[in-house]
């Protein structure tokens, strides 16, 4: 049984497996090129959909939290109040759950536009070096107060870089999605 040789003995092996199948040097190239824009499409959607469950249970941790803390002040004294916070809190983690969960044609819509944002900010970054102003920003403000405030933020970014306020905000979005805890 042969053994696992290095990259270009794979290489030739899969050109000469290629040959005798009657499959073309270029179609295995256009081939191979297809697989990789896949693989990537979704490890994009992968992150995607991470993101998305990550703001979802950064939203249903407060949610429990504060109605358990309510149900316990309304239940201490006999009374049920707690149950109109409780519902109207609800039908927004309902909400955005079966946004953060859920599949269709709004789901790819923000996929999509996830994907030109996240592509705007990696050329901003080359441009503009944006997630080092940020980081520099925060790392610096850790030291007075902690976390940043996300307004602070986005000012500070748009005077160092000069970039304008949409631009601004999305890079400070994308980058406490990454980083979070880090602005508030």
């Amino acid at each position: 049984m042969p053994t696992s040789g290095s990259g270009v003995d794979n290489r030739q092996r899969l050109l000469a497996m290629a040959d005798e199948l009657g499959i073309s040097p270029a179609d295995l190239e256009a081939a191979e090129l297809e697989y990789a824009q896949t693989k990537s499409s979704k490890e994009e959607r992968a992150l995607f959909d991470a993101e998305r469950r990550n703001g979802f249970l950064q939203h249903l941790l407060p949610f429990v939290l504060v109605n358990l803390f309510l149900a316990f002040l309304s239940l201490r004294k006999g009374d049920f109040w707690f149950l109109f916070p409780l519902f109207g809190w609800g039908i927004g983690i309902v909400s955005h759950a079966a946004s953060a969960l859920g599949n269709g044609p709004s789901v790819e819509a923000a996929f999509q536009e996830w994907r030109r944002t996240r592509a705007k900010i990696d050329q901003l970054n080359v441009s503009h070096n944006v997630e080092a102003v940020i980081a520099d920003f925060v790392s610096t403000y850790k030291l007075q107060y902690t976390p940043a405030p996300k307004v602070d933020t986005i000012a500070y970014l748009r005077k160092i870089t000069g970039l304008g306020l949409k631009d601004a905000m999305d890079a400070v979005d994308y980058y406490s999605n990454r980083h979070p805890g880090s602005i508030i």
